[in-house]
């Protein structure tokens, strides 16, 4: 059975361009929801999609795409026991009309280590915040959780 947390923990050891999106991202920070799925944002450039590929085929875990047509999609998923979601388009239309690129949220990513040593690039939670902005009732109550974590922060109490 693949553990998708030993997963994370590879690629990020493996120096792969990757960012824990979603609801996971918002527990890494934190934020008491819930979720099983995993989402990821990768650099969709090639050798960093080549590396995260061969890591991805030593956990058994394979693409629901061809591999000479991930280039040309943007989301796709890394399959056998469990499912991972992986996004890996350039940039993206966020709900709101705004344009924003993989290489800016990496380059503003919160970087969250845990006591057990385990480390994740996650989006800082602005980010995260327009990245949850859509249509869904979900999203917009976790959006109110991030505002309400970020002003937490703010005031130092977290």
């Amino acid at each position: 059975m693949t553990d998708p947390v030993d997963f994370i923990e590879a690629i990020h050891k493996a120096d792969i361009r990757y960012l824990l999106i979603g609801r996971q991202a918002m527990i890494a920070h934190g934020i008491p929801v819930q979720t099983f799925d995993y989402d990821l944002y990768i650099d969709g450039e090639l050798e960093n999609e080549k590396k995260f590929i061969e890591v991805a085929e030593n956990f058994d875990l394979f693409p629901s795409k061809p591999l000479e047509k991930l280039h040309q999609c943007f989301m796709f998923k890394l399959e056998n026991d469990v499912t991972i979601d992986v996004f890996r388009a350039p940039k993206m239309i966020i709900q709101t009309g705004e344009i924003i690129s993989f290489k800016e949220l990496y380059k503003r990513r919160a970087i969250i280590k845990d006591e057990t040593g385990f480390v994740v690039n996650v989006p800082c939670v602005d980010d995260l915040i327009k990245l949850k902005k859509t249509d869904r009732y979900k999203d917009s109550v976790d959006v109110q959780f991030l505002e309400k974590f970020k002003e937490m922060q703010k005031e130092g109490k977290i």
